[in-house]
């Protein structure tokens, strides 16, 4: 295991090697024989390798042949040797990424920490084979010493990681400074069983935003939906999770009977029944455009705003951050649900460590609790658009006051995307049945019905 205090070579030492010459048959054998036998048993000594300083080398691939190619690693031989942490992560938040400028200075400035070592971030696939989370569990199994101290993961696959044996709990390590400062949504997010495993530290929630010149103010509730001039587009559409996550969403805001804590979600089928009620009672009079049945994401209902097919659509956080430099008219609202109460969905990403040994397990949480500070989280967060998870960040990530105080509304009413292990079914099951009230080919309760068996 990685760690251990017995060094090792990752290259194997040959025990047949031995000098050659011209000797009579029967010496040649005898000498041989009694060369071998030395050589086989001779100490050869501790062997431990240089601390990991140099570029990213090829990411192990979940063919376990090919995770066992050789690759430096990084042994401990004692409390005080040097070290060097290893971080997995997704492209998107390595170094060279947005926002990448400030990562640097940060692990720079916590490499001449007391406490601190050199870190070396290795890009990987955020999902899939090939990903952080596949590759964790088949590099784990045939070489544990090629693992990483640290890995960035989203927050929806925490739970699944957490089962397999690959994350180290974190209950009690954090400072009320850290952990009371973020979302509540966040710390649930990086919960599994009880136990702290994960610090979420970015993330990204749905809105609503509308064009000034076309709609004065967005209304807030399904009642506002249905007066005369609004045109409300979310995405309905075949492919991908965005049709189930609207509909999720209004699922949700009718009441804590759609969710249940560690992630999990509890679908109640009164509640889906009176939220595709709403869509179909929005699309018989004309509010919820028949054109949502052909956006699959938030990018294409954006472009439903963009064109004038709709007036109000649901956007991302960081789209909205990224559109609204070149639309002065663009305006944030709320997404409308049944009473008007405010619900969004955050999907986020987390650091959790992987390494098990002591000095090094410790220095992976200096580096966690390091770049989760409030400056360098909220710069951080600024140029990259994704949102802070602690609530002091954000007043550095955000300078309009206005816009900071709806985030922190948002956020303070967002709930934590479902569980990877469930999110592609019930996803599935939503969008189809979004898609058929949508269509008139099924009632609201038929439509509930259906997904409610699905999920039994």
């Amino acid at each position: 295991m990685k760690g251990e205090s017995v060094g090792r070579s990752d290259d194997a030492i040959s025990a047949c090697a031995g000098p050659r010459g011209v000797l009579p048959a029967v010496g040649l054998c005898l000498l041989v024989a009694l060369m071998t036998l030395l050589w086989g048993c001779a100490d050869v000594g501790e062997v431990t390798s240089t601390p990991i300083t140099d570029a990213p080398t090829q990411s192990p691939a979940a063919d376990p042949e090919q995770a066992a190619s050789p690759e430096p690693t990084h042994t401990l031989v004692g409390p005080q040797s040097p070290i060097s942490l290893t971080v997995w992560v997704p492209e998107e938040y390595s170094p060279e990424g947005p926002g990448g400028e400030v990562w640097a200075q940060a692990l720079t400035a916590f490499a001449e920490l007391p406490n601190g070592a050199p870190v070396t971030c290795r890009p990987k696939k955020p999902y899939g084979i090939g990903g952080i989370s596949n590759l964790l569990a088949t590099t784990g199994l045939v070489n544990p010493g090629r693992l990483p101290d640290l890995v960035i993961v989203d927050a929806s696959e925490i739970a699944s990681a957490a089962v397999k044996g690959l994350l180290q709990p974190l209950s009690g390590e954090f400072s009320q400074e850290i952990l009371g400062d973020m979302y509540a949504f966040a710390v649930e997010a990086g919960r599994h069983d009880g136990e702290l495993c994960a610090i979420p530290f970015a993330a990204d929630i749905c809105f609503a935003a509308y064009d000034t010149d076309d709609l004065r103010e967005a209304p807030i509730s399904w009642a506002g939906i249905m007066t005369d001039g609004i045109r409300y587009a979310f995405p309905a559409g075949p492919g991908g999770c965005a049709a189930g996550d609207a509909l999720l969403l209004q699922c949700m805001a009718l009441g804590d009977s759609a969710w249940k804590p560690e992630g999990s979600t509890l679908l109640r089928q009164r509640d889906l029944s009176q939220a595709l009620g709403f869509y179909w009672e929005g699309m018989r009079r004309g509010s919820i455009p028949a054109a949502v049945l052909g956006a699959s994401s938030l990018e294409e209902t954006w472009a439903m705003l963009k064109g004038g097919e709709a007036n109000l659509v649901h956007v991302d956080s960081r789209q909205y951050t990224q559109q609204r430099k070149d639309h002065p008219s663009l305006r944030y609202a709320s997404i409308p649900t049944a009473q008007g109460r405010p619900a969004t969905l955050a999907r986020s990403w987390a650091w959790c460590v992987t390494t098990d040994e002591p000095h090094r397990r410790q220095s992976a949480i200096a580096l966690i609790a390091w770049l989760m500070s409030t400056e360098t989280l909220g710069q951080w967060s600024s140029i990259s658009g994704h949102l802070p998870t602690r609530r002091s960040a954000l007043s550095v990530a955000v300078e309009d006051a206005a816009y900071e105080a709806f985030l922190r509304q948002q956020l303070d009413n967002a709930r934590c995307y479902p569980l990877a292990s469930e999110a592609d079914a019930l996803s599935d099951g939503l969008g189809a049945a979004a898609r058929d009230v949508l269509r008139g080919s099924a009632t609201p309760e038929e439509a509930a019905l259906v997904v409610a068996r699905a999920m039994r």
